[in-house]
């Protein structure tokens, strides 16, 4: 529009000046611009000849808005030819200045129509291109520094505030078919609206800056226009949408752009692109996360409504993230993968939280290697879009902790297919294995098979088994349904060793040698275990129990019921333990353990190897006990102390 205005201005200047007094010329000009609202303020140091016409500067005002529109140091060149075709030869300007002023509307200024050029062809011609190079009314224009400016701007639903733009060497070049525009650009705005309502996307304090010449051909035998760039940076530091604030820096790379013009219409299937993408410096308060130091490399494609974008992610210039992705404008369906090649940790230069700073837990790995690989399909529904695809993951020996829990070497196979509404069904039994896990004491060899279903809401476990105290505790099945959180099973202890049991207690004094098994009927409500009358009883031959006597003071010495109970368990031999065995977490007090013990068994020191029978009733508190256990070393030391008794153990 501002090109439009200059030619006309130039072409009146010169079609008048030469041939009549300079103020004529300037009532002529004047005319000429009046449907635009401008008028032409200032005309200084007019030089006129033949071929030619200089001005030092010229100083256009626009009525309705006051604002100034200026060109400095302008030279005009011509011929009578081109005159009478309306055309000049070139236009050479030092400087320009242009303010579009506010208008009321896109299409009107106060009662002012604003004028188009026409070609007079129908409206359904597709020789858009041809009629836009033949009513350019110049060859060649140069512009050295081209500023333009607008303070406020509204085109439907897009509104522009504080928008500035610098143009550098701005060369455009119109003959016969073609006209070729090249220039280096800046752009800033300070904000950037779409549509009014609240959930509408507000970008603040945008800067666009061509790190070489944007180049534009409009091809009039093709009827494309054409935008092609080496390299650009656009940054965009305040998206906002709702109430979340994000920011990014896109760094454009061999962009290339063709439109087929057709009726004057903007038509999405008639645009070509292609373009490197580096997008660096995110940021968002959706999370706490810092993603300072993510990098994402995309190359987009556009063609025939169809988007297709590749690339990767990378996080400390690892490569956390492929992508393949395909969608059509046209049908809103698409498909793609997103792929996780791999990412190897290490304690000392690639934790978790190397890569991930926050964490959300306290929590972090720090060896082993972790891979995933999804494949989406997306289609719109009548109210959303439905995804569906499958997703593989594999965890391979990963090591590290979860609050004041270590574990080590954990390791599984996991394959699902992707259900509508983001759920998940396993389209095949899964492995799990687990070499440690220390809550405070530590459990190894940790493993099961596992299915999960989302939809229906349950997770299946078969044939988990993990070793502790010396023996095994396992369960053939767990059906676990996360609808009602509330599942039974029955655990099978084979073997456990009470000596290894009373060497984690805060017993001291007592010591016991025997082998036990049974079954614990386990309910599980949430993630709350309890326990209602499970059984253990000691494997044959028994075992013997040692209480050091002195315990419970001088006082119990002149009790004599308790100095036989003391005597007797000096030295215990039992051949027959039986033990009901009660647990409720959310009991009163919470977490309590109720044993309920029978012995039958001997003692040798109490009248030459009396036989007794002893019922015990011991009591303790579970979650105590792990506190007390894990506050006496460090997690994050578990871990590592763990890892090199394992390094050793398979080393050479």
């Amino acid at each position: 529009m501002s090109l439009a205005v200059l030619a006309l201005i130039t072409a009146g200047l010169v079609g008048y000046a030469y041939q009549h007094r300079v103020s004529v010329a300037i009532e002529l000009v004047n005319t000429t611009l009046q449907p635009y609202n401008l008028r032409l303020e200032m005309l200084q140091d007019l030089q006129l000849s033949a071929s030619s016409l200089q001005a030092g500067r010229v100083v256009l005002r626009h009525q309705a808005s006051n604002s100034q529109q200026i060109l400095q140091d302008l030279q005009i060149d011509y011929s009578a030819t081109g005159l009478l075709r309306g055309r000049l030869d070139s236009v050479a300007i030092a400087a320009a200045e242009i303010n579009i002023p506010a208008l009321p509307s896109a299409t009107t200024a106060g009662n002012i129509s604003q004028p188009s050029i026409s070609s007079g062809t129908d409206s359904n011609s597709s020789a858009l291109a041809s009629d836009i190079i033949n009513s350019v009314p110049f060859n060649s224009l140069r512009i050295d520094l081209l500023q333009v400016t607008a303070n406020e701007l509204t085109m439907g639903e897009i509104g522009l505030k504080g928008f500035s733009a610098t143009l550098r060497s701005l060369d455009i070049d119109c003959r016969l078919s073609q006209c070729r525009l090249s220039a280096d650009t800046g752009i800033s705005l300070n904000s950037l609206q779409v549509g009014n309502a609240p959930d509408n996307i507000d970008l603040q304090r945008i800067t666009f800056e061509s790190g070489s010449p944007v180049e534009v051909t409009l091809e009039a035998t093709t009827n494309t226009l054409q935008i092609a760039n080496r390299s650009s940076t656009l940054t965009l530091p305040g998206i906002r949408a709702a109430d979340s604030l994000s920011g990014v820096v896109i760094s454009i790379a061999r962009l290339n752009l063709s439109q087929t013009l057709s009726s004057g219409r903007f038509d999405a299937a008639a645009v070509t692109a292609h373009a490197e993408m580096t997008l660096s410096e995110p940021y968002t308060d959706a999370t706490g996360v810092d993603l300072g130091s993510m990098q994402s490399r995309q190359h987009l494609t556009w063609e025939q409504e169809n988007l297709r974008l590749t690339g990767h992610t990378l996080k400390n210039d690892q490569r956390i993230l492929t992508n393949d992705l395909r969608h059509s404008v046209a049908t809103g369906a698409g498909s793609g993968t997103l792929e996780v090649p791999g990412i190897e940790f290490d304690n000392n230069t690639n934790k978790l939280s190397d890569l991930w700073t926050p964490l959300p837990l306290q929590a972090d790995i720090v060896a082993g290697s972790v891979s995933a690989l999804t494949q989406l399909d997306w289609q719109p529904d009548a109210s959303d879009t439905v995804v569906t695809g499958t997703v593989q993951v594999t965890l391979n020996e990963l090591s590290g902790y979860l609050n004041e829990i270590a574990f080590l070497r954990l390791s599984t196979d996991f394959a699902a297919e992707l259900l509508p509404a983001w759920r998940l069904r396993s389209t095949r039994s899964a492995s799990f294995m687990l070499a440690s896990l220390d809550v405070g004491l530590e459990l190894t060899d940790l493993s099961s098979n596992y299915r999960i279903d989302s939809e229906s809401g349950s997770v299946v476990l078969t044939d988990a088994s993990v070793a502790v105290f010396g023996g095994t505790v396992s369960s053939n099945q767990l059906n676990y349904r996360l609808q009602d959180n509330d599942s039974r099973f029955i655990v099978e202890l084979d073997r456990i060793d009470l000596s290894q049991i009373l060497a984690l207690s805060a017993y001291e004094g007592v010591s016991a040698t025997g082998l036990v098994s049974g079954e614990l009927p386990v309910r599980l409500q949430g993630l709350s275990p309890s326990i209602s009358g499970g059984t253990l009883a000691a494997l044959p031959p028994g075992g013997s129990i040692r209480y050091h006597a002195g315990i419970g003071g001088a006082g119990a010495n002149s009790n004599q019921n308790l100095t036989l109970v003391n005597q007797a368990l000096e030295h215990y031999r039992y051949n027959l333990m039986e033990t009901q065995i009660d647990y409720q977490p959310g009991g009163q007090p919470s977490g309590e353990l109720d044993l309920s013990i029978r012995m039958e068994g001997v003692s040798p020191a109490l009248n030459g190897g009396q036989r007794i029978n002893l019922n015990l009733n011991i009591n303790d508190n579970v979650p105590a006990l792990l506190q007390s256990l894990q506050a006496a070393r460090s997690v994050s030391d578990s871990v590592q102390s763990r890892l090199d008794a394992r390094r050793t153990e398979t080393s050479p």
